[in-house]
């Protein structure tokens, strides 16, 4: 069993407005990745959607039934260096939280209905620089597969 929920989570975050205002853009989109590691080239502020977390089954002996966790990351400037992204970093994440919390409709995965969705956090993220603040929001994602 292979889900791979990145691109439903992209697509909500980019349509997202609040979102996309607060961060940079990459290829004239805005800067969500689902990728690690990100392009060179890319700005902060911007949002990474991590891999899998974990992928566990809760299958029935006639469906297919995953549980996805990911991680989703929010990057920013921190600092008196370069411009300070602290608030900008803060709203995102909270709004990430909001709009997944409780909220499966905001997750359209192709082959599954999504059951459940819940969202932790958000925590801080890991950085390996003292110029950059990060925040995550893990997502849980409980489907059933729609076929």
């Amino acid at each position: 069993m292979s889900v791979d929920v990145a691109p439903a989570i992209r697509t909500a975050i980019i349509a997202n407005s609040t979102v996309t205002a607060l961060l940079s853009t990459y290829k004239g989109a805005a800067s969500v990745h689902t990728r690690v590691p990100i392009p060179t080239g890319v700005t902060l502020p911007y949002v990474v959607i991590g891999p899998d977390v974990s992928v566990t089954d809760y299958d029935g002996l006639r469906s297919d039934r995953p549980q996805v966790i990911r991680d989703v990351f929010v990057y920013g400037a921190a600092g008196s260096s370069r411009q300070d992204d602290y608030r900008d970093v803060e709203t995102v994440a909270y709004e990430l939280r909001n709009m997944f919390h409780r909220e499966k409709t905001s997750l359209t995965v192709t082959g599954y209905d999504v059951v459940d969705l819940v969202a932790n956090g958000p925590i801080p993220a890991p950085s390996s620089d003292d110029e950059i603040i990060g925040r995550v929001v893990t997502l849980t994602i409980r489907l059933r597969s729609s076929t």
